[in-house]
This record gives structure tokens, sequence and C-alpha cells, in this order.
């Protein structure tokens, strides 16, 4: 069995002949509700509308305005109802949350960065009493630059371009919560900077020093020379302008790569065209001397006196006629006298086999008309 009122179940129960709900009356309570039994597959239902009669209706809790100035105290601050009750009935009003607010203090207007012509600045406002939330509001001349709500106890930040050179504007900081007062803060002029003048400074990669330094007082561009480039100076390059402003910006990398000049080129070259002849002269007046000096000591070996077969030595003579002969001569009365074969004791010499030298000899002057390349019987 199973009591219920909508599709709420209020009580149900098992084998027993009745259920039963009890509560007290309120409008809530008003609406059909329906008993349902249940027995094996048969069930039945049957449904009953209770209408409650209002003996009073819900309370409401009114006010002239959630927010509120600050007359009581910031601490009554918070979530308000009201209840009604009659013949043990209550009834509570919907809740009401109240906010009592202390008004801003006068704002001011804070700005610490330097106003670069053409570029964006921040402008910051701030009021340093006050129930917070604050929205702050910006103007320039009258006109509204932006408008921030503050949840937290820090200054409000505006953003601007100056657009106009040396005076800007005169700008103002507008505060307010919940409380009827409002707040604004004096005038603030600010001074455009002008670009010049433009600090440039000149580095390579990975260096921290400076390279180049120079101050521009009209130019909004620099060059820098320089001069005597070797292969140690290649790598990137970047440069870092600077004024007043203390804004630096950084240019991208410039990738210097350093080439040989041609001539320099050419000059490297000769140098190992040079080296290298001097290297074949060196190994050709090497070799040429090795040769040279066997060549020598084969035509030392070749001018020796030749030997006989007895193993005389050979002398070169002259006869009366102007001859010349090879033999084991001597010398007799200012004559010279060779010795023929028959007159050379010894082995016999008929199955001695001839061998022919050619041999260089040195001659007076009187016959050097003559060969001295003679052949020679030994």
């Amino acid at each position: 069995m199973i009591l219920q009122k909508d599709k709420n179940i209020l009580n149900n129960s098992r084998g027993a002949e009745s259920v039963t709900y009890s509560a007290v009356a309120t409008m809530e309570n008003s609406g059909n509700y329906t008993c349902k039994v249940e027995l094996g597959r048969v069930s039945k239902t049957i449904t009953v509308n209770v209408v409650v009669a209002e003996l009073f209706s819900k309370p409401i809790l009114l006010i002239s305005k959630k927010d509120l100035d600050e007359g009581t105290y910031v601490a009554n601050s918070g979530v308000y109802d009201c209840r009604a009750e009659t013949k043990g009935i209550i009834k509570k009003s919907d809740p009401l949350p109240i906010h009592v607010y202390s008004p801003v203090s006068k704002p001011h207007v804070i700005f610490t960065e330097g106003a670069v012509l053409g570029r964006p600045f921040v402008l910051r406002c701030y009021s340093k009493n006050g129930t917070l939330p604050i929205t702050y509001t910006l103007y320039r001349e009258n006109i509204t630059i932006g408008q921030t709500e503050v949840e937290k106890d820090v200054p409000a930040e505006f953003k601007d371009t100056a657009t106009k050179e040396h005076v800007q504007g005169e700008y103002k900081c507008e505060a307010k919560n919940g409380h009827s007062k409002k707040s604004q803060s004096n005038g603030f002029n600010i001074t455009v900077i002008r670009s010049f003048p433009i600090e440039f400074n000149f580095f390579k990669e990975n260096e921290a020093h400076s390279l180049h330094r120079v101050t521009e007082n009209k130019n909004y561009a620099t060059t820098w020379h320089k001069p005597g480039l070797t292969s140690q100076d290649a790598g990137k390059y970047f440069c870092i302008a600077d004024n007043s402003a203390k804004s630096q910006l950084r240019s991208n990398p410039a990738i210097i790569k350093i080439i040989l000049a041609s001539w320099k080129k050419w000059l490297i070259a000769l140098f190992v065209v040079l080296v290298l002849l001097g290297l074949g002269g060196a190994f050709w007046w090497y070799f040429k001397k090795k040769t040279k000096a066997k060549g020598s000591s084969m035509e030392l070996d070749g001018s020796m006196p030749p030997n006989n077969s007895m193993g005389e030595k050979l002398t070169l003579g002259m006869n009366n006629k102007g001859e010349l002969y090879y033999g084991s001569g001597y010398k007799e009365e200012g004559e010279n006298h060779v010795k023929s074969k028959e007159d050379n004791k010894g082995p016999d010499l008929e199955n001695t086999e001839v061998e022919y030298t050619e041999v260089e000899v040195a001659i007076p002057d009187s016959y050097r008309g003559c060969d001295s390349h003679l052949p020679i019987e030994s």
C-alpha cells in the first residue's frame, strides 16, 4: 500500500490494512493525493484533491533599496528575511540581501611609465577607501577611455595610445560603488616623449658587451662600419634601440658570412703553387745529385788503368812516331818501351779471351785533336 502526492511517495506499508500520513497544513500541501494498493497482479488506485485554505499569506520583506549608504554600519550588510506565525503556523519571507556601503575616497591617477608617440601606455586609478566592488571610469578631456569594476583592493588599469606630441591631454578618474556618492580625481596631464634621442647598441649573439654604441638625435636609423673583418667575425648580429622611455626594442638577427676577396684567393693559390714548385725543385735537385754521385763512381771505376793477363798494370807510353801504347813498359834513355806479348813470361795466352775496354785518357795539348776513347786489348 503506497500513499503519494503527485509523484512523491509520502508513506507506504506492507501487509497492513491502512497507511497514514500527517502534517501541518500549509498552502504547499494543496494538491492531488493518490493511494495505491497492490495484491499479486491486481492493483487499485484512488486519487483525492486536497485544497488547503490559507489562513494568512507568506510575508514579503520590502526595502527602499538594496544598496544603502553608510548611516548604519557596514557590518550590517547581509541577508535578511521575516517570519509570520499564527495558531502554530509559521511562514517565512523570501531572503533579501542588503549591502551597506562606505563611500569611496578620492581616487588618484598612477602613471609610472613614459608615453612614447604612437605607442600604447598604461594608466592606473585607485581609491584607498570604499566598500568593494568599486567601479572606475577613466576620462580624457571628457571622453571616456574605459570603465572597469574591481572586486579586490587593487588599482584599475587602463590603456591609451599617445597620438599627440608633447601634451597628450588631461586625464581624470572617477570611482563609485553602491554608495550614493561618487568621487573624481584631479586632472592629470601626460607629456608624450618624442623618440629622440635614440641610443643604438650593436651586439654579437652570445656576447654580453656592446660592440658599438651611437646616439641619434635626428635619424631613426644608424649604420656601423666595422673595418678589418676576419673569419672570427662571422655569426649573428643584432641591435637594441632605447630612448628616455626605457622601453628597449631588439631587431631581428642578421647573419654575417665572411668571404675572402678575389685577390686574396689568387694570392693564396699563388703561394700554394710556389710551395709545391719549391718542394718539387728540392726533390729534383736531391735525386739529380744522387744520380750524379752514382755516375761519377762508375766513371771513376772505368778510368782505372787496366791490367794485363799477368796481373801487371798497363801503362800508357809513346814511341818515336808519336803513337800511344798500353803495356808493362819501362823507361830507358828517355824513350818509352813497351813489352810485347812474346816478351811476357807467363802462361799461354792464345786461348785467352780478348776484352776491349773504352778508357778516357788525358792527352797532352799537342794531341788534343786525337780521339781519346781508345780500344785496349788485354
